[in-house]
């Protein structure tokens, strides 16, 4: 026993050693920022890839298309968008479009938890263990096992107090002796930017893979299913389900550093270098670079006010067990929760600095054109501003250019002691780049205006508590302002804290967009208020007013060039929630070593104890990666469309899912630890829940009901933890030699387990109901879906009854190994649609499949059609299409129809356009015919149609490639061909179409590049386009169209049914007739299906009486009464004279007027007039002999006359 006091007492004595060594090195950097500040540009592309629902978050988005480039399957839009629609933030700084602006291609922002998942830091986690029964708040300090069975799940969360470095690890509690400092055990948090499109992802074996090889790394993507992620040296290869692979070569490193702390990885951005498609069709991305740019720095504060003091001289703590602190040790970041004297203050702040480098696009190539950037210099920061993309053909044509002009967002002047020491910038710097128009070379002009109010410098404490202006130039730090607050314990307000922090209006609004002007000078008004909500603040910080966190749109208003009010839309917004409420207040306690001395002859550790206030202030306003984020969103929005008298013509209700995240809140006297919020268990934030229309007084005219799942990705877990977070005295019990301590000091650190996982919000069904003439008439939709998330299974039941089904098969559900190898995941590859249910029965209408059976490349080989044989069942083929043959870019060179015959289609434009079209001959006959190898699929490209094309940049080379096409056209081989040549501007469209008898027509441009008319080689107008550019939004008038049912049978007459898509349901950018021209869509897509249903159904009762030797019937085909006759000729019957009166139709099919119409049967044309009586005339129009028509001979007639 006397030997194992020996080794306890030695190892005792190690931690008293260790302990001093390291206690005075914790590092709170987590402390104070729990999320490291982002990057300006991580910051941008985290922004464009957030919640894309603009009405939910009452953010004003626009967006102007600059430019298209495509390559095969490629289309790359080159949009400008704006991003801050919900206010400025003061620290926000202006990208190299100006505040506010971003233009946005695919990136992946590494969010670093930790340490850089792929830099050489030792990885691993701790065994999960979460703060439940029956399991403490602290880690024994013994050895043995741990029993933890549990696992993380949506709520998951665990906060410990281990003593040593005794931790759980594989099953025991152990004592590493670890550095953890230097452990990583959080895993990184990748965001995928992919056009709007966000996709979460995490190495997926964290703790197993080795950082310097790539092919050891598997990543597992957290919200969206089917895509294939692959580290390579460079950065990502990604594949999207369509099989297009996206390279991600480029980076931005963002480094930061606290206050004596070395630079270290905080995130890092991957920008889109290369797309390719399945037939290695690209778009390559070039980009400059700028190195290591100082960011703005970061602030994050622990004012404590001390609310309870007292010594602990003569005492002992309970249980021998003294928490206790160095005062001024040498930690790298202050300790957060000194305090100071009773009812006294106590300021603990950190900075943090940041640097990157940055990168900007110089050119994007595809195989029609490339876009070129240029940039030059500017004075608010040391990156460049965008001043010109300049888009050019494959050839170097100068197709378009467009144009950036700017000017400088000024300063507030304030007192310095409004900017933290040590953090003044000039007046330059406090400048912001402000983008004031674009023009096109085509004369296209937006000019954007903006609050004018000033904003402060860019670290200035003139903030609200989220980080917009407010008006608060007199303050002279961050901190809250008590007044604020209904906190339950008083806390004084002074020069330190006399802060004004609530938000303002008048300030809030600073440098956000109010208005812009289109190119045919009519212009959008946008009008804003401050953002409302209920739990701006955690719940028992009590804060006292609902307003805050920027902005929302209130009000757009739309005019025409000369001022007049074309339409004006409100938004009213009820039930504002934050999806992460600010937590600033907490209460909490500490106790500082004094010294270990003498008390009554007897040795005791002396310490003084306090409890406090902490209040936290931060320029920081970051949430977790995988968190909902931190604007406000509304769980109703309504959008009320007014008329220039400010009358309701319509208003449309719409309902969100909108709830709060899954928080960890340490208890009070808990050592803060970052605890990330999560989604927790519902439905994504911003999911539309239901849709309501109305009219202008308020009756209901439509509603649209959504229901969904919720999918949940594979729960892991993260670890954070503040080592060593203090130290503790204990009683030495095995203290028996002389000069033994009668205390030993252990170290304590805190640590944290939270949940990482995402979800995908999943729509199950819906129902529309449409409300007419007292009707409710509902329609249903449901949904079912394969592992990818892709439907698979679609119903469709109708107000009657009646239900339409479509099935769909993808690559997995038929097993095409070929194309799930390639990750083509989502292109159906058979569809079968069955119709409504007759009789009790379903009939199928159709079944398409699509083959891909050549192995040599990835596009389709054939279209088959299957037919039901009623008799055994079996479903019979028939081929409607085959794709013969395609060329290296996977263009198709060949394809047969169901009739046999061949087309070959010609490309050029360097191998982008199609020029020729040859019907009824082959590949391997237009080839051989110019004595070319017919069967090498790219010998097309020697022929001089394809070279001339490729040249083809002005009207004399142009003129040139119509020569030869015609040449081409002539060709003797062709003569029993049908040939259709084409030419092009590149980017722009088609110029001519010659059709294969000789006529052709010429397409004219706009010096916009847009389709003005198409003339004949006479110069004879054949179509004219006008295009009428009004302010961005037009909304459509009211569009009926009546429909007849069609459904009804051979023995009723469809009713008629006026389909009507109200006004103000659809909107354009372009046009009203854009705009209009979407609601005929919904008309030609619902008007006959709603008539099938809606319509009524009128039975006929119409006999045929025979004068004459015969019989026949009358039924409804096609909206047509449709005579179906057979007579005998008789003897010596004036069919050729006055005709013959053969019988009488009786019932409702009677005409109203005389009706006349022909037939053709035995040789003859038969002239027919139903009279309105009913009586049918019968003359023969047409034959030989004196009476035209043989004697005792048969006849069938087979006519149709309109329905009255």
């Amino acid at each position: 026993m006397r030997n194992t006091n020996a080794i306890i007492k030695l190892i005792l004595l190690i931690f008293f050693i260790c302990g001093k060594l390291v206690s005075g090195q914790a590092n709170y950097s987590n402390y104070y920022f729990p999320e490291q500040p982002k990057a300006p540009s991580s910051e941008a592309f985290l922004k464009y890839g957030g919640i894309q629902n603009s009405e939910y978050m009452g953010s004003n988005n626009p967006s102007i298309n600059l430019f298209n480039l495509k390559s095969g399957d490629i289309s790359l839009p080159v949009n400008l968008n704006y991003i801050s629609g919900n206010g400025i933030r003061v620290t926000e700084e202006a990208g190299q479009v100006g505040l506010g602006w971003n233009i946005s291609f695919p990136t992946i922002v590494q969010n670093v938890y930790g340490y850089d998942d792929f830099s050489n830091n030792t990885r691993f986690r701790l065994d999960f263990a979460k703060s439940t029964l029956p399991y403490p708040s602290n880690f024994p300090l013994i050895s043995g096992p741990t029993n933890f069975n549990q696992t993380p799940s949506f709520d998951t969360y665990g906060y410990f107090m281990a003593t040593n470095n005794n931790v759980p690890r594989n099953g025991n509690f152990s004592n590493l002796f670890t550095n953890f400092e230097a452990v990583d055990m959080q895993p990184d948090i990748f965001i995928l930017n992919l056009f709007g499109e966000k996709v979460e992802f995490i190495i997926s074996n964290f703790e197993s893979y080795n950082a310097g090889d790539n092919s050891s790394i598997y990543f597992t993507s957290l919200n969206k299913k089917g895509y294939a992620i692959k580290k390579t040296i460079e950065g990502f290869d990604v594949k999207n389900p369509n099989g297009i692979i996206y390279k991600f070569n480029n980076i931005e490193k963002i480094e930061s550093a606290g206050a004596a702390s070395a630079y270290q990885v905080s995130a890092v951005n991957y920008l889109i270098t290369e797309i390719i498609d399945t037939n290695d069709h690209r778009i390559l991305f070039s980009y400059n670079n700028i190195d290591s740019i100082a960011n703005l720095p970061s602030y994050s504060s622990f004012l404590n006010y001390t609310t309870n003091y007292y010594q602990n001289f003569c005492q002992l703590g309970s249980s021998n067990d003294l928490e206790s602190f160095v005062v001024n040790g040498p930690s790298p970041v202050p300790n957060p929760i000194i305090f100071d004297g009773l009812n006294n203050f106590r300021n603990n702040i950190l900075f943090s600095s940041q640097k990157q480098n940055y990168v900007f696009p110089s050119s994007i190539i595809g195989d029609n054109g490339k876009l070129l950037f240029s940039y030059s210099n500017r004075i608010d920061t040391e990156t460049k501003k965008l001043d010109k993309i300049t888009l050019f053909t494959f050839n170097n044509k100068l197709v378009d250019e467009c144009k950036f002009n700017y000017d400088y967002f000024l300063s507030q002047s304030v007192d310095p002691s409004n900017i933290p020491v040590g953090y003044t910038y000039s007046n330059d710097r406090n400048k912001r780049l402000k983008l004031t128009s674009i023009q096109k070379q085509s004369e296209e002009e937006y000019n954007f205006f903006y609050n004018e109010t000033l904003l402060p410098p860019k670290n200035s404490y003139a903030t609200d508590y989220w980080g917009y202006a407010n008006g608060g130039f007199n303050n002279k730090t961050a901190h809250l302002n008590p007044n604020d607050f209904n906190y339950s314990i008083p806390i004084p307000v002074t020069e330190i804290n006399n802060n004004k922090k609530v938000s303002d209006i008048n300030f809030a609004k600073s440098g956000i967009l109010e208005k812009i002007q289109y190119p045919t000078k009519g212009y959008s008004k946008f009008i804003y208020e401050l953002n409302e909500a209920s739990n701006l603040f955690y719940q028992f910080d009590n804060y006292k007013y609902n307003q805050g966190n920027g902005l929302r749109l209130m009000q757009q208003k739309n005019y025409d060039f000369n001022n007049r009010l074309l339409s004006n839309t409100v938004f009213e917004y009820d039930f504002g929630l934050t999806p992460n409420p600010i937590h600033l207040l907490r209460q909490d306690k500490a106790e500082m070593f004094f010294e270990i001395g003498d008390c009554a002859g007897k040795t005791v550790v002396k310490t003084i104890q306090a409890q406090f206030v902490a209040m936290h202030s931060s320029s920081v306003n970051n949430t977790f990666a995988l968190s909902s984020g931190n604007g406000v969103g509304y769980s109703k929005v309504t959008k009320k469309e007014l008329d220039a008298n400010s009358n309701i013509k319509g208003k449309i209700e719409t309902i969100y899912s909108n709830n709060e995240d899954v928080h960890y809140n340490t208890s009070s006297y808990n050592r803060p630890i970052f605890l990330p919020s999560v989604k927790g268990n519902k439905r994504e934030n911003g999911v539309i829940l239901n849709v309501a229309f109305y009219d202008n007084n308020s009756v209901k005219l439509r509603e649209e009901k959504y229901n969904y799942s919720v999918q949940y990705s594979q729960f892991t877990y993260g670890i954070t933890m503040i080592h060593p977070m203090f130290n503790s005295y204990v009683s030495n019990q095995f203290g028996t030699n002389t000069g033994d301590p009668n205390y030993v000091q252990h170290y304590k650190s805190a640590i944290g387990y939270y949940p990482i996982y995402s979800t995908e919000t999943i729509m199950m069904d819906k129902e529309n109901t449409d409300y007419i003439n007292g009707d409710s008439l509902i329609t249903r939709t449901d949904l079912n879906y394969n592992s990818n998330n892709f439907i698979t299974f679609k119903s469709i039941r109708f107000p009657d009854g009646k239900y339409n089904l479509e099935k769909t098969k993808y690559s997995t559900e038929k097993n095409n190994i070929k194309l799930i190898t390639s990750n083509i995941l989502n292109v159906p590859l058979e569809k079968e649609i069955i119709g409504n249910v007759i009789n009790g029965s379903l009939k199928r209408t159709s079944l398409v499949e699509t083959k891909y059976d050549d192995s040599g490349h990835l596009n389709p080989t054939s279209v088959i059609s299957y037919e039901l044989n009623v008799n055994n069942g079996q479903n019979v083929p028939t081929t409607e299409v085959t794709y013969d043959l395609y060329d290296n870019k996977g263009n198709v060179l060949q394809y047969t129809t169901k009739s046999g015959v061949p087309t070959t289609v010609i490309w050029g434009y360097n191998q982008t356009q199609i020029i020729a079209k040859i019907e009824g001959g082959s590949y391997s006959q237009i080839m051989q015919a110019f004595g070319l190898d017919p069967n090498n699929a790219i010998s097309y490209l020697q022929l001089e149609i394809v070279s001339k094309s490729d040249l083809d940049i002005d009207v004399p080379s142009e003129d040139v490639l119509l020569s030869k096409l015609d040449i081409f056209k002539k060709k003797t081989e062709f003569k029993d061909f049908n040939v259709t040549t084409y030419t092009y501007d590149p980017l722009i469209g088609v110029k001519t179409i010659t059709s294969a008898s000789g006529f052709r027509e010429f397409y004219k441009y706009t010096i916009q590049n847009k389709l003005e008319k198409v003339i004949d080689s006479e110069n004879n107008i054949l179509k004219e386009f006008n295009y009428n550019y009004a302010p961005k939004i037009f909304y459509n008038s009211t569009q009926s169209q009546p429909f007849i049912r069609n459904n009804c049978g051979p023995n009723a007459i469809g009713g008629s049914y006026i389909y009507t898509v109200p006004e103000n349901k659809y909107y354009s950018y372009d046009s009203l007739i854009a705009a209009n021209q979407l609601a005929q869509n919904e008309i030609n897509a619902n008007g006959q299906n709603i008539a099938n249903i809606n319509g009524s159904c009128t039975p006929i009762n119409c006999p045929l009486n025979m004068y004459i030797n015969g019989g026949g019937s009358v039924s409804v085909l096609n909206q047509n009464y449709r005579v179906q006759v057979g007579f005998s000729s008789g003897v010596g019957k004036p069919w050729t004279t006055t005709g013959v009166i053969i019988g009488k139709i009786n019932g409702t099919c009677i005409p109203q007027i005389e009706k006349t119409t022909t037939s053709y049967n035995g040789g003859y044309i038969w002239n027919i007039v139903i009279k309105t009586n009913g009586d049918l005339l019968i003359k023969k129009m047409e034959g030989l002999g004196s009476t035209g028509v043989p004697d005792n001979t048969t006849y069938n007639l087979d006519f149709n006359f309109p329905i009255n």
